[in-house]
């Protein structure tokens, strides 16, 4: 059996943990969690994928069970459950996530609209085609709402939390913001830089691209 490239394990993993952190996003991912699953289940029954891969991905669902993950585990277990509980190297385990020790209900933490709505712009709405949209959606924010300021400087200094691809319009957003909230964007770029200095436990490179890209966008 030849070996499946690891580039593309590694881009079925790095989908699944995207889809999975944008499961708010229902009708617009739906033929992609579809299309992800479908391979995943497929290359699951050829033992093709990693054992550890495969038992992560299913105690996600497991853990978040809720939602459309519930959706998912359905997808999940219908496309290859029955291989996986009969496999001997994923059997026991699987055997063991489908009967857990009890638990009380996962707890969600509680965010106000507000909070949910700057996210909302900032995880799932911001793109190329949609930037000038979200530009202005964050102007008419209440800037003098210590809420607002709050939630703006978390989301803006944890550019690791979006898309890697929205990394630089992350940064193009604040950049334009500075125009109007020069402080705000200030304390965003100390606070990258802050975080980098103290090397703390998250993506740097990612932290990087955001130094890089609005020092490219200040010229």
């Amino acid at each position: 059996m030849p070996d499946v490239p690891a580039e593309l394990i590694s881009f079925l993993d790095e989908q699944f943990r995207y889809l999975h952190k944008k499961k708010r996003v229902i009708k617009e991912l739906a033929d992609t969690r579809r299309w992800n699953l479908a391979y995943i289940s497929a290359l699951t029954k050829f033992s093709l994928l990693p054992t550890h891969v495969i038992l992560h991905m299913y105690k996600v669902y497991v853990d978040d069970f809720s939602g459309v993950s519930i959706d998912n585990l359905a997808m999940f277990l219908e496309g290859c459950g029955r291989f996986l509980l009969r496999d001997e190297a994923t059997g026991p385990r699987m055997a063991a996530m489908c009967n857990p020790p009890e638990r009380g209900p996962r707890q969600e933490k509680e965010r106000s609209q507000m909070v949910l709505f700057i996210r909302h712009l900032i995880y799932d709405v911001l793109a190329k085609k949609t930037i000038d949209k979200v530009l202005k959606l964050l102007r008419k924010l209440d800037w003098d709402d210590s809420e607002v300021q709050q939630t703006l400087h978390k989301v803006f200094t944890r550019p690791w939390k979006v898309k890697y691809a929205n990394v630089s319009l992350l940064a193009l957003l604040s950049y334009d913001l500075q125009r109007y909230h020069a402080a705000f964007s200030i304390g965003v770029v100390d606070q990258v830089l802050e975080d980098i200095r103290r090397g703390l436990e998250v993506p740097l490179h990612v932290l990087g691209i955001v130094v890089s890209e609005l020092t490219r966008h200040s010229r």
